[in-house]
């Protein structure tokens, strides 16, 4: 986040799925309108006042396109920036840069092109062909998909593995975000 950005905006509401809870059939397009949805309802805002998507998983084509329409919406600006477990916070940037006026990313009601009614895509939302017969349930499963491939190639062990979980809880520690408890 820039110094010109830095409080200027806010995450006003948050929302999760619960994949484990899921009802088998579930997909990740579900997952991530169940999340969307409670976050909405967290902000107190409305699907009809949603003007941007973010969304990035592995197990879809194109996930803003897919969520965006699943969810019946028509957003002026999306993103599926796709680089790993990374992208969230890429998103949270570019979401930023987006909403301030006068920046590039920002949408301007001056340029924007006149809305044209079309048929919405059908798009598949889907798990990848090699990842379906294990009908693998998000993205922990995935990660413990290439966990298990590193530690099959390179010989790494669980240990080393839990070092590094344990070493990032040590960093959030000192980064700990204020309580939610106060709103």
């Amino acid at each position: 986040m820039t110094r010109e950005l830095r409080g200027r905006t806010a995450i006003v509401g948050i929302g999760e799925a619960a994949i484990p809870l899921m009802p088998p059939g579930s997909t990740p397009i579900d997952a991530m309108a169940l999340a969307a949805v409670a976050a909405l309802a967290d902000a107190g805002l409305t699907l009809a006042e949603v003007d941007g998507v973010f969304a990035a998983g592995l197990q879809l084509f194109m996930p803003t396109l897919s969520l965006a329409e699943y969810l019946g919406i028509r957003p002026r600006y999306s993103d599926g920036t796709q680089i790993g477990g990374g992208a969230f916070l890429a998103h949270l940037n570019h979401a930023q840069a987006a909403i301030m006026p006068g920046s590039a990313m920002s949408p301007s009601s001056s340029t924007a092109a006149p809305s044209v009614r079309r048929q919405p895509l059908r798009l598949a939302c889907r798990a990848e062909p090699y990842e379906r017969p294990y009908r693998v349930p998000g993205p922990v499963a995935a990660y413990a998909l290439i966990a298990g491939r590193h530690m099959h190639e390179f010989g790494t062990t669980p240990e080393q593995l839990a070092e590094i979980a344990v070493a990032a809880r040590r960093w959030a520690r000192l980064t700990r975000a204020p309580s939610r408890r106060g709103r």
